[in-house]
Formats: structure tokens, C-alpha cells, sequence
């Protein structure tokens, strides 16, 4: 049995998890089945959701949310029935500092984050 890892999952499975290509070097593309059917899955569904997410995605319920509550662009996502991908657009769009995993420390400690507005001020 030959295996290969997944781009999208990052698991590895075996060649019959992924569709055939013969312009490969393998003879395999390089997402499994099971990542291409969520992608499907995901895209048809996001056509169903309003385009304009402003009215819902106001300024306040956002510094509501993910400031003041720490919720999770996901989380808000999933609790409004949208993407995450919306949640974060949205935050950028009013200029709200998203929080990050890969910021250094040096960074979250040198930067005062103004929690009425949620811009950056400067250096503390």
C-alpha cells in the first residue's frame, strides 16, 4: 500500500483517498477526496447567506463580541450562520486589530490596543 499526505488535512492516507491525475508525477492530486467534498460543501452552502453582512455586522456587535467577549471569528461565524472568513473581512473593514497565534510577544507587549475604538494606538 502506497500513502501520501494531503495538502489541505495534512493527513496522511492512502492513494485510493485521492483522485487520479495523469499530469502528476504520481498520478494523484494532492487533496484527498474527503477535503474536496467539505470544499463543495462550504462553497454551495455560502451562496445561501446575504452578501452585505453590514447591517449585522456592525462596528459595536463586533467590539461586543470580540473584544469585549473574546469570542473567536468562528465562533461569531457560527453563531451568525456565516463563515469565519465574513467575521474577519468585517473586523478589518472597521479596523479592529485582529488577534493573532503568530504575533510575537514583543509585539503584544509594546502595542496598546484603545478597547473603545479597537485601533491600534501606538507604543506603550
Amino acid at each position: 500500500m502506497k500513502f501520501k499526505v494531503c495538502t489541505k488535512c495534512g493527513k496522511e492516507k492512502e492513494l485510493s483517498e485521492f483522485s487520479k491525475d495523469k499530469q502528476k508525477t504520481d498520478y494523484h492530486v494532492s487533496v484527498c477526496k474527503q477535503c474536496i467534498h467539505l470544499y463543495y460543501l462550504t462553497k454551495n452552502n455560502t451562496r445561501n447567506h446575504p452578501k452585505d453582512w453590514t447591517g449585522i455586522l456592525t462596528k459595536q456587535f463586533l467590539l461586543t463580541e470580540y473584544i469585549d467577549n473574546k469570542k473567536s471569528p468562528y465562533v461569531i461565524g457560527k453563531q451568525l450562520n456565516c463563515l469565519a472568513q465574513t467575521v474577519v473581512y468585517n473586523l478589518k473593514k472597521h479596523g479592529i486589530v485582529i488577534r493573532n497565534k503568530k504575533e510575537s510577544l514583543h509585539y503584544k507587549q509594546t502595542m496598546k490596543i484603545d478597547k473603545s475604538t479597537g485601533r491600534l494606538v501606538g507604543k506603550v
